[in-house]
């Protein structure tokens, strides 16, 4: 039985840590209320996945994308929305792994911008009664 505690408290730290060696796809929803004149609510869901890659035991990649999904109301009408993709960030975290799992590494990224709607990945939908 006390085995297996351990394996959970090692589990448990591992989540809690944002750069362990473990796949992970976390959502965070950011809700804003009363915008406009007519009280309107938008909608931001981040899809937010991180996978490591080891290259040997020393050196690892850390591959991050944020991915926002909104819900943008219309704000000059009662009712009507546009959704779909907001802009793409990937990241991409490389370094040395030192004893005691402390890591040191370099985070560039750049932001592919899919918000406008002109762009096909952007699905754009009004709806207006």
């Amino acid at each position: 039985m006390a085995e297996l505690s351990v394996v959970d408290e090692n589990f448990a730290k591992m989540v809690q840590n944002p750069i362990a060696d473990l796949i992970s796809l976390p959502f965070q929803n950011n809700t804003n209320y009363g915008l406009g004149k007519y009280n309107r609510t938008q909608d931001i869901l981040y899809a937010q996945p991180l996978l490591p890659f080891n290259l040997n035991p020393n050196w690892t990649i850390y591959s991050r994308t944020i991915i926002p999904y909104i819900v943008q109301p219309d704000l000059l009408h009662p009712e009507g929305y546009t959704d779909g993709l907001g802009d793409i960030i990937p990241a991409v975290l490389i370094g040395p792994r030192f004893k005691g799992g402390n890591f040191l590494g370099s985070w560039p990224n750049r932001v592919h911008t899919h918000s406008n709607q002109s762009s096909p990945r952007c699905r754009q939908m009004e709806r207006r009664a």
